[in-house]
This record gives C-alpha cells, sequence and structure tokens, in this order.
C-alpha cells in the first residue's frame, strides 16, 4: 500500500479497495478510471469509484510504516513459524519482487527449522507479474509485449510441471532430486540463461556505484549518461511536477488488465 514512504495509489484503490473487496476488475471498462483517479481528496475516492471502502480510508489514516497498524497485519513476524518447504516463483519486472527476495532471506535465516531453512526455493524469471513468460499459452500473455521475444525461448517456463514435481517430492515422498538442487535460480536478462545459486544475495556479489551524469535524461533519446565513474560538475536537469496533473500510469498490475470478471 505504501512504498518507501509513498502511498502507491495505483495498487491500494483498483487493487485493494476494489479488486479485493470483490466488486469488480481493477481495469473494467465500465469504470471511468482517467476520472476516479484524477478525484481529489483521495479519502472519497471509493465513493467517486462507487465503492465505499471502510478498508481503504483506514490506510490512508496509517500512511507511516512503524504504525502498529501495518506491524500488527504483517506476516513477516510468522517467519519463525514456518516449518515446510517453501517455493516461490517470481518475476523481476512484478512488483512484489522486493518482497519475495526479503522473504526467502528471512525464511533461510529465521525459519523454524532446518528443514524449512535448507529447502526454501526462489525462482525469478523476466516477467512482470504474469508467471513463466508465454505462462504456457502460445499464443503470448494477455497483455504487454510477448517475453519470448525479447529474452528468446529459453526464458520461458512451464510452471505446472515445477509445481507439480515440487509437490509429487514434499506430498508423494517421489525422489526426484527437488531437495537436491541448489535453491535459487534466475535467469539473467541481457546474456538470457538461467543460472542456480547457492544462496541471495550470491556470495560473490560486489556493490557498485553508479552516477548521472550527462545532460537531459528525458527519454532514450535524451543525452542523459549513467557510468560507474563521478563526473564532476554535471549539468542540471530540471522538470515540473504539479500533482495536480499526474502522469498516468498502468503499471504493476498489466497482468490483469483485461481478464473477465
Amino acid at each position: 500500500v505504501y512504498s518507501d514512504g509513498a502511498l502507491f495509489l495505483g495498487f491500494a484503490f483498483p487493487w485493494g479497495a476494489v479488486v479485493m473487496d470483490a466488486k469488480e476488475m481493477q481495469f473494467e471498462t465500465a469504470s471511468p478510471w482517467p476520472e476516479i483517479f484524477n478525484h481529489l481528496p483521495l479519502m472519497t475516492m471509493d465513493e467517486k469509484a462507487g465503492h465505499p471502502n471502510p478498508n481503504y480510508r483506514e490506510w490512508l489514516e496509517h500512511p507511516r510504516a512503524d504504525d502498529s497498524f501495518w506491524k500488527d497485519l504483517s506476516y513477516e513476524k510468522e517467519i519463525a513459524n514456518i516449518d515446510i518447504p517453501f517455493l516461490v516463483v517470481e518475476g523481476w519486472y512484478d512488483l512484489l519482487l522486493r518482497g519475495a527476495l526479503r522473504d526467502h532471506i528471512l525464511i533461510t535465516t529465521q525459519g523454524k527449522s532446518e528443514r524449512a531453512r535448507r529447502n526454501k526455493h526462489l525462482i525469478i524469471g523476466p516477467w512482470p507479474h504474469e508467471t513463466g513468460a508465454r505462462n504456457n499459452d502460445p499464443k503470448g500473455p494477455s497483455t504487454g509485449p510477448d517475453r519470448s521475444l525479447e529474452f528468446g525461448p529459453a526464458a520461458e517456463l512451464e510452471t505446472r510441471k515445477i509445481y507439480l514435481r515440487w509437490h509429487d517430492h514434499w506430498l508423494k515422498g517421489i525422489d526426484n532430486g527437488v531437495d537436491k538442487e541448489p535453491p535459487v535460480r534466475i535467469f539473467v536478462m541481457g546474456e538470457n540463461y538461467w543460472r542456480y545459486e547457492n544462496e541471495w544475495p550470491p556470495r560473490r556479489a560486489r556493490y557498485v556505484k553508479y552516477y548521472l551524469g550527462g545532460g537531459k535524461a528525458n527519454s532514450v533519446s535524451g543525452s542523459g549518461t549513467l557510468s560507474t565513474v563521478k563526473t564532476a560538475g554535471a549539468a542540471d536537469d530540471r522538470f515540473l511536477y504539479d500533482p495536480g496533473d499526474p502522469v498516468p500510469t498502468l503499471g504493476g498490475n498489466t497482468c490483469c488488465s483485461d481478464v473477465p470478471t
């Protein structure tokens, strides 16, 4: 609901306050979403959409991450009770990636048992919230670009087979080697291949500082640069921010924008 202290309105309202309240899908064509998102104050946006929601309003009343309201709702306090093998499949472009990576670290270090800590597995592919490249659909995803065109056929992942193999081992006791595989499997974008890791973050990882430089960074055709070398006297780049006229976006939940009710 809040990301780095800022209200994530595109998630908190249409998904959290409308979809999760079983009213309609987040981008139902019958709703005038541009008009709704331009409504002020935010506290009455639910009325503008025709879906009064006390939960949404309660979220707006608690903007601080250290508020006991959020701590009581968080499942992180239950990490120490996890006592089963755990598989999570995520995407590099998913809005929930940060949580998946943090959960993996917490479960592998604070899980209840050695069995749970050693058998926490994580797979990350080059997808948004729609898992598995083309999601086993030969026609491609319902929205957005076909990920196989960007990263090649190696990017595709038949998640149903992965889940079946996982459950065959842990629920049926079939010795198929799942428990002997490295716990982390990531797709390396650009080089376009899958790679196993023994932990996350990898022990050999090194942190690199990148510096902004050049001139305008206003688009792919801009003259701005990103470099590991700090440039002295870099030119300023300015833009006007008008909260009354925000830049519209449909990012974050594109997988579900045209799912029928």
